[in-house]
């Protein structure tokens, strides 16, 4: 087997069970070639295999830790485990069956929409491994389309190629999912991340149980409508959902007219700042679902400044007795500090909060202990007065 070494300074990051290993802690390599399979050594001792990267800051990612291993035995022992875990925590038609290093497939993700599976790699070892993959996905789950989608942020980043193309199958790249009460068409190629923020599926059905007969609710960043179509279902009769990308735009429209709430929404095509600073009607439920505003640690102070601004301006949207709903996708913002966030913004706002959910990713979210990155969202809903 080809082999790669790492330095001394490796251990602490081995022991306390990462399975990405950084390029600045790969002493040397035998035999090994970029994107392959290969043995991994700490001094005279194999602590496992996995992919030899060296592309942008990675330098091997862990898949097993055993050595002399076979790469396509190890990638479907690790996507069957996947599937076991998924059918008792996801019984649903869309669900996440992999989630990189959750599932021991550090650099994979693997989104599920009914019949058409979506595939997305962060790793040069899984973009020359993609046969084995859908191999496993074709026996499996037979999908009618498997659909690769490379391309996100980090692969630029990384140096890798973005791309997005049809790995198997045919017909469009597009979905119909149920998710409770509600159904959604997804655009899984030109949607943002595969599609559909499947994270967020156990927050819009906690609010569905929420929403009270005849309720108003404002939907910001509303993306493709998830929760302002979670509210009308459940009683509401006013929906205003404020998305600035086309793309969303476009898929609302078709999730409200196959729900049969169209005509008690209204979208406006914006940038939310606008729209919160002209806005002066207030509503029972205001959803605050922003993209990541910290998207890396130098963006901190700006990103918590713009995340108190708009839950402050989004909590004097709120009636007396109303609901807010924050979010925050961003690694680089801590549990503990963003409810210490929410605070300061709802009491600058003059208002008083009691908080009645709190929660993360839905749970074929998976992670393991020590992935905190993983465990990026943060979900409040507050009772304002």
């Amino acid at each position: 087997m080809p082999a790669v070494y790492l330095k001394e300074g490796a251990r602490r990051l081995v022991e306390a069970g990462f399975l990405t290993i950084y390029s600045k802690w790969v002493d040397y390599t035998v035999g090994a070639v970029r994107g392959g399979f290969a043995d991994i050594y700490l001094g005279d001792e194999c602590i496992g295999s996995g992919f030899y990267e060296d592309i942008g800051a990675v330098g091997v990612r862990i898949l097993s830790n055993e050595c002399g291993v076979d790469p396509r035995e190890t990638i479907h022992g690790a996507l069957d485990r996947a599937l076991r875990l998924r059918r008792l925590l996801a019984p649903w038609d869309s669900y996440r069956l992999v989630n990189a290093e959750g599932d021991f497939l550090p650099g994979l993700v693997i989104d599920v929409y009914s019949d058409v599976v979506v595939v997305q790699t962060s790793s040069l070892g899984f973009d020359r491994h993609l046969d084995i993959v859908v191999d496993w996905v074709t026996e499996h789950l037979s999908p009618r389309l498997v659909f690769l989608k490379n391309d996100q942020r980090s692969r630029r980043e990384a140096g890798l190629p973005v791309e997005r193309r049809v790995l198997k199958g045919r017909g469009p790249a597009e979905a119909r999912i149920r998710e409770g009460q509600a159904k959604f068409w997804v655009d899984v190629e030109h949607g943002q991340k595969t599609g559909f923020f499947l994270d967020q599926r156990i927050n819009r059905l906690k609010l569905g149980k929420l929403v009270w007969s005849g309720a108003s609710i404002l939907d910001l960043y509303s993306y493709t409508g998830g929760f302002a179509i979670h509210a009308l279902l459940a009683g509401a009769e006013k929906a205003v959902l404020v998305e600035e990308s086309p793309v969303a735009v476009k898929a609302a429209e078709k999730n409200l007219a196959i729900n049969g709430v169209r005509d008690k929404a209204k979208i406006v095509v914006g940038r939310v700042e606008d729209f919160l600073r002209r806005e002066l009607e207030k509503y029972d439920i205001v959803v605050a679902d922003p993209p990541a505003l910290i998207p890396g640690r130098e963006h901190r102070g700006s990103g918590i400044n713009a995340y108190r601004r708009l839950y402050e301006a989004a909590a004097r949207h709120v009636k007396p007795g109303g609901l807010l709903v924050a979010s925050s996708c961003s690694y680089f913002l801590r549990q503990d500090e963003f409810l210490q966030l929410l605070g300061r913004a709802v009491r600058s706002a003059g208002r008083e909060a009691t908080v009645i959910w709190m929660h993360g990713a839905s749970p074929d979210h998976v992670s393991r202990p020590q992935d905190d990155f993983l465990r990026y969202l943060k979900v409040v809903i507050m009772r304002l007065e």
